[in-house]
């Protein structure tokens, strides 16, 4: 009865040892196989499209700060790199499937398109170029009539920020006074 149960302890010890060896390789594989199936790249680039023909011609500069999302299905964005001048910046690792690249940025207006969609391919190296010209930065700001000029800084939108939250908890406070009054008073 012993040597029974000794040989039932001991294949279940063999057979979870086993088992909890095959758990542990699994995820190893399935990020192995990731790694082999994932193995695209989106590249980008932005450039000062000075002659306006869409094309980044010989001489062109590369620009700064033009944000590039990289989204899945056009709406699931799973990476985002804003432009340094130091491009091509690639998106390394991407399975094959459908991609959108999205440039956008406040201080270029664009010579291209912005969007672009496509499949990339097992193993497949993309890049997509975007254009822009650098808006005019010396426009001319109103003078205001009364002779009073206040520059928006970081120190005046704190200050003009803690003023009107403090008014309004005035507000609020005496609001809540003239309610709690009127209650009281109904009370006697």
């Amino acid at each position: 009865m012993r040597l029974i149960a000794r040989k039932v302890y001991m294949t279940a010890g063999v057979t979870l040892t086993a088992l909890l060896v095959a758990l542990a390789i699994s995820p190893l594989t399935l990020i192995s196989f990731a790694q082999q199936t994932a193995n695209g790249s989106i590249c980008v680039l932005a450039f000062n499209d000075a002659n306006h023909n869409s094309v980044r011609d010989p001489g062109e500069a590369i620009l700064s700060d033009v944000s590039v999302n990289l989204m899945i299905n056009e709406k699931v964005i799973i990476a985002n790199h804003v432009t340094d001048g130091k491009e091509p910046f690639c998106f390394p690792n991407l399975a094959a499937q459908q991609y959108t690249v999205s440039f956008s940025s406040p201080l270029n207006e664009a010579t291209t398109s912005t969007s672009f969609s496509f499949s990339l391919a097992n193993g497949e190296q993309t890049t997509r170029e975007f254009g822009a010209v650098p808006l005019a930065t010396n426009a001319a700001v109103p003078t205001p009539t009364n002779g009073i000029s206040v520059t928006m800084t970081l120190p005046v939108r704190i200050g003009l920020s803690a003023v009107a939250a403090l008014l309004v908890m005035i507000f609020v406070g005496a609001i809540g006074l003239i309610i709690y009054g009127l209650l009281w008073a109904g009370r006697r």
